[in-house]
């Protein structure tokens, strides 16, 4: 079971940032429409009234759909009053926050594997009109549909303000010479960033909510290109660490709330740890701050340490969950290539750190594991490392790239193999494609890797985005991991990679 450690768990509660809030108006008023040209066959138009909706008389059965012209995180106000001189019953709201128009157009039943909870609708019961309400819960939201299920005669929406929250307010402008795609991509990117900066780095703010390291690793490489705030990125290194189980191993993940805890555990996420713990003392030259957590990030590579043999990856159910991308295929290949890349920021931790034993004692693990997986996986015949079953994905490709098993011109010419091999299992999530952009990077293509990412996420702006999705598929746009698309978030963190990569 895991245990907090005081120390950390106290600087958690010191270290939390205070959120900046603002006011937004609905951009305009929209009705939705079949389209089988739109995202998910969904069209937003132009509600054309002869009145406006804040001066317009509402009554039982009548709805309003409102979009506020971007994705934001925060609370919902509204100042109502009567149509009539005397309200004599309760007001009764059906309130939808969305990110997607989907969640509002689709009603059918539920299929979720997650909870129907994280479906952001309420209804909302006011006694007394006039009145200024303020709903107590958090939405992330563009788009906000209400119907007017029972009123005492007609009902005025006054007004309507949506108050958003973050860590940061204000997005960088393009740098000079960008395209007009180039600058879309790093606002996007950016906005996604912001509105999952809240008291920690969030994963999703519509959904989940919860600090997790893959995503976090990815989130302070962009706020360290973007906002610059390490403070939040400390406090999440205290929060993580506070929980370690029996063998030092932080969790994957950890709850804010109702009390601070731990949730769940998959193997390559520790692993994400030394790299987090090199780019902070990179960025901020804080020797102290990294000298305090060494020992915790050594003892990160003890999950996965054990299961190889030889140095071969010896993956079983009985390990744990090895999380690398949202589909199926078998992870070996790819799971050895974290650990490596892990040992080798471990390293280059140790080195800057004088911790030069350590240093060396990574490296040759390292070597040893690296020398294992070529002799074992790569064939030379296909110029790509192959499963025992002979499968080819790119999560395999892609992290022998970058835990430095095929380095330089030899990587670049593997990753260009990889694009000409039509069976290889491709990325479906903004997680996986952030890696292959990485790997394009540390193989020297950067047309590649602006290429794609003009290709991945240049398509989601072309579809509508006005901040990067969780899951995309250009093939299939219902795709969800969950088993009902209304659950995927429409802001993710792992989706953030443009503004770091630009």
């Amino acid at each position: 079971m895991m245990m907090p450690e005081n120390h950390r768990l106290k600087m958690v509660g010191k270290t939390t940032p205070k959120l900046v809030k603002w006011d937004n108006s609905p951009a305009s008023e929209v009705y939705f429409v079949a389209d089988p040209k739109a995202f998910q066959g969904i069209a937003v138009k132009p509600q054309e009234a002869e009145t406006p909706w804040n001066r317009r008389l509402f009554q039982n059965g009548d709805k309003l759909i409102l979009d506020f012209g971007e994705t934001l995180v925060g609370s919902l106000k509204m100042r109502l009053a009567p149509g009539n001189p005397s309200a004599d019953s309760p007001t009764r709201l059906k309130i939808m926050f969305a990110e997607y128009p989907l969640e509002i157009v689709d009603t059918s039943e539920f299929h979720g594997l997650l909870s129907r909870a994280w479906i952001q609708d309420e209804l909302v019961n006011i006694d007394d009109l006039p009145c200024e309400v303020t709903l107590p819960r958090r939405y992330s939201m563009r788009y906000l549909a209400i119907e007017v299920v029972a009123t005492p005669k007609k009902l005025i929406f006054e007004d309507i303000q949506f108050q958003a929250q973050s860590c940061v307010k204000e997005l960088l402008p393009p740098k000079p010479g960008w395209s007009e795609e180039m600058a879309e991509l790093d606002r996007t990117a950016q906005r996604t960033l912001r509105n999952c900066m809240q008291t920690v780095f969030e994963d999703g703010p519509k959904r989940d909510r919860r600090l997790w390291l893959g995503d976090f690793y990815l989130q302070a490489r962009a706020n360290a290109e973007t906002f610059k705030r390490f403070d939040l990125v400390e406090h999440c290194i205290y929060f993580l660490t506070a929980f370690q189980n029996e063998n030092g191993v932080i969790p994957s993940c950890v709850f804010e709330r109702p009390q601070p805890h731990p949730g769940d555990m998959t193997l390559t996420y520790p692993m994400h740890f030394a790299s987090l713990l090199l780019d902070h003392l990179e960025n901020t030259g804080d020797r102290k701050f990294a000298e305090y957590f060494f020992p915790i990030m050594l003892k990160q590579f003890s999950c996965l340490r054990g299961a190889f043999e030889n140095g071969v990856l010896h993956l079983s159910k009985e390990l744990g969950w090895a999380f690398i991308d949202w589909c199926t295929f078998d992870p070996v290949i790819a799971v050895t290539g974290v650990y490596l890349h892990g040992l080798h920021h471990a390293a280059r931790l140790a080195r800057k750190l004088d911790h030069i034993e350590d240093a060396e004692r990574l490296e040759e693990e390292a070597d040893n594991i690296s020398n294992a997986a070529r002799r074992t996986y790569f064939r030379e015949d296909k110029g790509l490392f192959v499963t025992p079953a002979g499968e080819i994905s790119y999560a395999s490709q892609i992290w022998m790239v970058l835990g430095e098993v095929v380095t330089g011109k030899a990587a670049a010419e593997m990753l260009r193999q990889l694009r000409q091999t039509p069976e290889a299992i491709r990325p479906r999530t903004p997680f996986l494609h952030h890696h292959l952009l990485q790997a394009y990077a540390e193989a020297g293509d950067f047309n590649s890797l602006l290429e794609h990412m003009k290709a991945y996420w240049g398509e989601m702006l072309r579809r509508g985005a006005d901040t990067f999705w969780e899951v995309f598929d250009p093939e299939d746009e219902m795709l969800s991991p969950y088993n009902d698309a209304r659950l995927n978030s429409a802001c993710h963190a792992w989706s953030c990679a443009p503004t770091y990569f630009l």
